[in-house]
């Protein structure tokens, strides 16, 4: 975690209940957060990186 952010490092979101059921698909209802009340928030989502792997290019 980076020094300067760390103080203010909250864990705001959860996995809702069964949202096992939805699989890879996109939803709204996979998570739940905690109220927030005008306070800025910096998210940071690896979806795409998670499990990538990288293919050279073939040669020509």
């Amino acid at each position: 975690m980076v020094e300067v952010t760390r103080d203010r490092y909250r864990d705001l979101l959860t996995t809702a209940p069964r949202a096992d059921l939805l699989g890879r698909a996109a939803s709204a209802q996979r998570f739940i957060s905690l109220p927030l009340s005008g306070e800025p928030v910096l998210l940071i989502d690896d979806t795409w990186t998670t499990g990538a792997t990288y293919s050279p290019p073939s040669p020509r």
